[in-house]
Parts: structure tokens; sequence; C-alpha cells
């Protein structure tokens, strides 16, 4: 479940802490493992055609060129 969440909306961490708190089981880290392998076997994959590409600016969105 975690692994088909992370495919479809590419953020490994946060299905990770869900679903260890809301099913109460001391399993984290085959379900980190889970997200993470998922994460990165499908990162170069877009299953929505709605879902924007990541900037590649820097943090404040700001490009080099454009801080000086």
């Amino acid at each position: 479940m975690a692994a088909i969440n992370v495919a479809i909306t590419k953020t490994p961490v946060s299905p990770t802490i869900m679903l260890t708190v809301l099913s109460d089981t001391t399993i984290l880290p085959v379900i980190a493992i889970a997200s993470f392998t998922s994460f990165l076997l499908t990162s170069n994959i877009g299953s929505l055609k709605t879902q924007r590409a990541r900037a590649t600016g820097t943090i404040s969105g700001l490009t080099p060129e454009t801080s000086a």
C-alpha cells in the first residue's frame, strides 16, 4: 500500500509515517524500505499527467543568475 502511494505521489516520507501511525504497528522499517524502494524505482515514471516537475532553482526560488 505504501509503495503504490509513493509511486503515484512521489512522497516517500509521509505515507511511511501515516501508515505506521494508522495501523498502530511496529513495522516502520518494512514500510520505510518499501516506500524508498518504490520512490527510487519510479522516480522517472510519471503516473499522473497533471503532475508537475520540480523546479531546478534554489530553496528560495531564485536561480543562481538572479541572486547576484
